[in-house]
């Protein structure tokens, strides 16, 4: 009769794992769509220049990768080493 108990109490644990990871499914599947990215136009009559930093790096290899990246998909990316101070 114990082994019953143990195995039904064991079933029944097995049962609640089961639904709670049903329930996580269900929420993944109902999450919201994300907000609709708004399209900027690019301005072209400007003759100033702006710059926009895209990563500050400690290890010098983790830039280079990342300039890599930048190239291939495009960009003309600029690295500025900066001497450590103090």
């Amino acid at each position: 009769m114990l082994i019953r108990l143990e195995a039904a109490a064991k079933a029944e644990r097995q049962r609640q794992v089961e639904d709670s990871l049903k329930a996580v499914e269900m929420a993944a599947v109902q999450t919201e769509k994300p907000a609709p990215v708004e399209t900027l136009e690019p301005v072209t009559d400007s003759d100033q220049r702006y710059q926009v930093v895209l990563g500050s790096f400690k290890v010098p290899e983790n830039a280079e990768r990342f300039i890599d990246f930048l190239k291939e998909n495009g960009y003309t990316p600029k690295c500025l080493k900066i001497q450590k101070r103090i």
